[in-house]
């Protein structure tokens, strides 16, 4: 029976493939797990843990590397470095997050963190000088730089004080934040799929609450109650609704519960870049029609994006989506860069559009960033959202058809053209407009900036480095 399931997903995944090749796009990525799975051992194993968790709430599962088979080479060679080094003095190394998730469903990744039980205090003993830290809340985070990678460290942390008294809990200090076990770490960890670690001194996969069978039967759930879990961390709703969009992954029951019920209440709840941070990776990551359509399903659209409320049940903008999104969503597919200003401009440009029907254009793209400013930390993108919105707005003029070299080079340009493509998808008139930019050649730069977006303060508008420091699992920890 496990045989005829993994052909009958190679044929499925196939057909996908055909279907792409025909010139159908999916906003979902194909997941490719069958391998993994094909192995009945594991199944079996996966099987009977399951049972153990329903009925206890948590259970180890330990499944050797002499089963699952991720090599060791999955992990590049300096994560090895470090967690080499590491356990020479002792201490634990695990991988831990997205990389483990990816390792078992067949995926690449290049991005890796390893969790450990050294404190960053202990780590510099051991890295010295390499050793960076940065710090998230109330918590110091170490990383180790090379040449071509950046490894973060994570120490082992304890389960969030806020769990204290629930049921089906492990003993644990609810005064420190940092622990001696995987176990206790597990527990603050957003989804299971997202708490399997690896362990590097043994290449087990260790597994508490159900996250490879998560992974198998595609369902997305929480640790410990999902409505506790998203009060004490509220950015978990923005990475479900993002797993969910990428994946096409199901919600448990009471995770579908939690942000059908009270999904706006944890928005204004989320610290400020985190919610920009996480909401911009479900906006340029190529499934932005996909995630725009859970966060109106859910009824967060609005709370997210202030601006909005009165557009989510209007239909002239919710045809803009429908048209607009999967446009902008080839366009990723296709190679190009969605900025983060146009991202963000991608839903709040009509907006700006509408209001500038009774005020000032500029004062309208103000009024809209001030709203989005109360949810979003935008200090950093400001500049370019205004600069690429007044492009965006000379670029529909037909008596705009002359920009300069210095424009015409810059990432501003290549958004605002960007955007008025998204607009013209189910705006008829802007049409012509958006084929004379698209037919202009293009013109060759040996650079490519914004500094003209602010000649004043060129600081301003380079490329936000904050997001790559912070790694998507690190600020899960937050």
């Amino acid at each position: 029976m496990k045989k005829l399931i993994s052909l009958l997903m190679v044929l499925v995944l196939c057909f996908s493939c055909l279907n792409c090749a025909a010139g159908e796009t999916t906003a979902q990525e194909a997941v490719v797990f069958q391998d993994f799975f094909a192995n009945e051992e594991i199944n079996r194993l996966v099987d009977e843990n399951h049972e153990k968790v329903l009925a206890n709430g948590y259970s180890e599962l330990r499944i050797p590397a002499s089963l699952h088979g991720i090599p060791e080479a999955a992990m590049t060679p300096n994560s090895w470095d470090v967690g080499r080094r590491l356990m020479e003095k002792g201490y634990s190394a695990y991988v831990i997050g997205g990389c483990v998730r990816d390792f078992i469903m067949g995926k690449e990744c290049n991005d890796i963190d390893l969790l450990t039980s050294a404190s960053v205090e202990e780590q510099r003993e051991i890295f010295g000088d390499a050793l960076g830290t940065h710090t998230i809340g109330e918590r110091v985070f170490g990383y180790v730089n090379y040449p071509d990678e950046r490894v973060d460290l994570v120490t082992l942390q304890n389960v969030p004080a806020e769990y204290a008294g629930l049921p089906n809990l492990p003993e644990f200090d609810a005064t420190s934040l940092t622990s001696d076990s995987t176990l206790l770490d597990s527990f603050q960890r957003d989804l299971s799929m997202n708490a399997i670690y690896y362990d590097m001194a043994t290449g087990d996969l260790i597994d508490y609450h159900d996250g490879i069978y998560d992974i198998r039967e595609g369902i997305l759930s929480t640790m410990v109650d999902a409505h506790t879990e998203l009060s004490s961390q509220p950015h978990v709703l923005l990475r479900a609704l993002r797993f969910k969009a990428k994946y096409g992954f199901t919600f448990s029951d009471d995770l579908e519960k939690a942000i059908r019920e009270h999904g706006r209440e944890y928005v204004p709840e989320t610290e400020l870049f985190t919610c920009y941070s996480y909401t911009l990776r479900m906006l340029e990551a190529g499934f932005s029609k996909a995630s725009v359509d859970l966060m109106l399903e859910y009824g967060v659209l609005d709370a997210i994006f202030p601006s909005l409320k009165g557009y989510t049940d209007d239909p002239a903008y919710l045809d803009y989506l429908e048209k607009g999104l999967p446009w902008l969503d080839r366009y990723q597919k296709d190679g190009n860069e969605v900025y983060k200003y146009l991202a963000i401009l991608a839903l709040l440009q009509p907006v700006i559009d509408r209001r500038a029907e009774t005020m000032d254009y500029e004062a309208a793209v103000a009024s809209v960033l001030d709203e989005q400013a109360t949810v979003f930390d935008l200090k950093k993108v400001r500049n370019r959202i205004e600069s690429a919105a007044e492009l965006y707005r000379q670029m529909k003029e037909e008596s705009s058809r002359f920009m300069s070299e210095e424009i015409r080079t810059s990432k501003r340009y290549t958004g605002a053209r960007a955007l008025l493509n998204v607009a013209a998808q189910s705006d008829e008139s802007l049409k012509n407009q958006a084929d004379f930019w698209n037919e202009l050649p293009e013109i060759e730069s040996s650079h490519h900036t914004d500094t003209q977006d602010n000649p004043e303060n060129p600081e301003d508008t380079v490329e936000d480095p904050v997001e790559e420091e912070i790694d998507e699992d690190l600020a899960n920890v937050a």
